[in-house]
């Protein structure tokens, strides 16, 4: 294991996933700060994470997901009550509690294509990744604004990210490459994050 002991002059590691700071607070930079030398080099070097408004049936399907349990949740009151002689009304807020946050305030894993997108994409975070630590990634908070440009029913906002092959700043690669989830007519995003009206609402809330 001596080997592995040694400092190294370049960390890679694909960052392909959901939102891509996820894997960079995780991973990559606990690595950095254990592994790369001071004069090393992080590739990809640099990330940015976007988000737009959206329109997508994923979102309308958990909505309707989240009213089949309620109302399978109200046809059981009445079949307890009915049958055993229980009320367990009393569980029914707790009961709707737990299935908004599990439907409608979590975040979703979307195969997102480029007509779903319904108005112009944001930057929410640019991340150098030589530089960042984990506490300035932990917590997002930006300030950003998207125009719709379609006459289409707002159903939450799609969120994305790029990477740069740049270098650092004494030591530049020869030619910048980026790498998009952008979804597009080519293929569709790799893994695009869909937050429902809802939870988007409580993100933005927090800034």
């Amino acid at each position: 294991m001596s080997h592995f002991l040694k400092k190294l002059m370049l960390l890679y590691q694909s960052g392909w996933g959901t939102f891509y700071y996820v894997n960079l607070c995780l991973i990559r930079l606990c690595a950095r700060d254990r592994w790369l030398k001071p004069n090393g080099v992080m590739y990809p070097s640099h990330a940015r994470l976007w988000m737009a408004p959206i329109r997508s049936a994923l979102v309308n399907q958990k909505m309707n997901q989240y009213e089949g349990a309620m109302d399978d949740w109200y046809s059981f009151l009445e079949e307890t009550k009915s049958y055993y002689g229980v009320d367990m009304s009393v569980l029914t807020r707790s009961f709707d509690e737990e299935q908004k946050k599990y439907f409608l305030h979590t975040s979703l894993w979307s195969n997102l294509r480029p007509e779903e997108v319904i108005g112009t994409p944001a930057i929410v975070c640019e991340i150098d990744c030589l530089t960042a630590t984990i506490q300035d990634i932990a917590e997002v908070r930006s300030q950003f604004s998207c125009e719709i440009h379609t006459d289409a029913r707002l159903c939450g906002f799609g969120g994305w990210f790029d990477v740069h092959f740049r270098g650092r700043m004494d030591n530049p690669a020869e030619e910048e490459i980026e790498l998009t989830t952008e979804p597009s007519e080519e293929m569709h995003s790799l893994g695009a994050t869909g937050l429902p009206c809802s939870t988007a609402e409580k993100c933005l809330s927090r800034g």
